[in-house]
């Protein structure tokens, strides 16, 4: 999840935990998702899956993908928060419907498995789809459960979830 930003720098030259927080209270939505990492995977500072929640929080109600997504598991694994079925998916659609691979993917996993919505082979079809299209570091997971959906598919089923697919990516 930090690939974005640390692909930015060289060796060892990331910020300190010190800059991306004043950084983050500034209200850049960017930094306070980059905030809510540090805090989740104890980046220079004590693991606290509380205010990780916090500051991801913020990022997400802001309309950042990637914090939608990590919200929306760390609602599906009850990290720093109860577990929600029902705030996993709202999080994950949103970060799914804006075009992050990493929501699609999850998304495409709690249809597929039907983690507190119905079980739907097309939308999880579709959902993984549009992850393995995007072709990031996510795509080799979602290529596999697609593989495997698809032997639970029909081809009119697997016709069906590529319309979809389409769909979802048109613009409004």
């Amino acid at each position: 999840m930090l690939r974005k930003l640390f692909s930015m720098f060289k060796g060892d030259d990331y910020p300190s935990f010190e800059d991306v927080k004043k950084k983050a209270a500034q209200g850049d939505m960017d930094w306070q998702f980059e905030l809510g990492e540090y805090y989740f995977f104890g980046l220079g500072v004590q693991q606290d899956y509380n205010e990780a929640f916090k500051w991801l929080h913020l990022a997400a109600t802001r309309g950042h993908p990637g914090a939608q997504q990590h919200i929306g598991l760390m609602y599906h694994r009850g990290e720093g928060v109860p577990r929600n079925d029902d705030e996993a998916f709202k999080w994950l659609k949103l970060s799914a419907e804006q075009g992050d691979s990493h929501g699609q993917y999850w998304l495409g996993r709690v249809y597929f498995w039907g983690l507190g919505v119905q079980q739907d082979f097309l939308k999880a079809h579709a959902w993984l789809s549009l992850s393995v299209a995007a072709g990031e570091e996510i795509a080799p997971q979602a290529k596999k459960l697609l593989i495997d959906l698809e032997t639970l598919m029909s081809p009119e089923e697997i016709a069906g979830a590529n319309r979809l697919a389409r769909e979802l990516v048109k613009p409004n």
